[in-house]
């Protein structure tokens, strides 16, 4: 299979977090769980204590596992998963650093978020509109925004 582009990334990179964060995270679920026991509800608070202990082991940082990408003439590869150009629906490229291809499919998959790297991101949006993907101002779901202004 001839494939056009390759590049390797990082996948689920995180921000590293401050100390300050962890401390927040924890005074503000004390004191929510404080709240919670004096209004007689225990099984609230430990519910909060849990859901931030949660949130805390959600935020810290994973070792970084290194995937292939690539685009050909049948579709876009992740490692060795096809996903054909059909099945392709919308795609945007989210600025930042760094910059993230997201691509709505109808697959199992749902919506893909790789990280570009290593490779001209122009050139990516080129071979996504020479195969008919429709590009959008922006994609994702509404549980991934959240993740990414908690900083997960």
């Amino acid at each position: 299979m001839n494939k056009k582009y390759v590049w390797h990334a990082a996948e689920g990179a995180t921000v590293r977090k401050s100390r300050n964060w962890y401390i927040a995270i924890g005074v503000i679920a004390v004191g929510g769980a404080v709240a919670s026991f004096i209004a007689g509800d225990v099984l609230f608070s430990l519910l909060i204590l849990l859901g931030a202990f949660a949130l805390m082991l959600a935020g810290a940082p994973r070792p970084e596992s290194k995937r292939a990408f690539a685009i050909s003439e049948r579709g876009f590869h992740i490692d060795s998963q096809l996903v054909p150009w059909e099945r392709a629906s919308a795609f945007c490229i989210r600025e930042g650093e760094p910059m993230v291809l997201v691509v709505e499919t109808g697959s199992i998959l749902g919506t893909v978020s790789i990280p570009l790297t290593s490779i001209d991101f122009r050139a990516v949006r080129t071979e996504f509109k020479n195969h008919n993907v429709e590009e959008v101002e922006a994609l994702g779901s509404l549980s991934a925004s959240i993740a990414r202004s908690l900083g997960l």
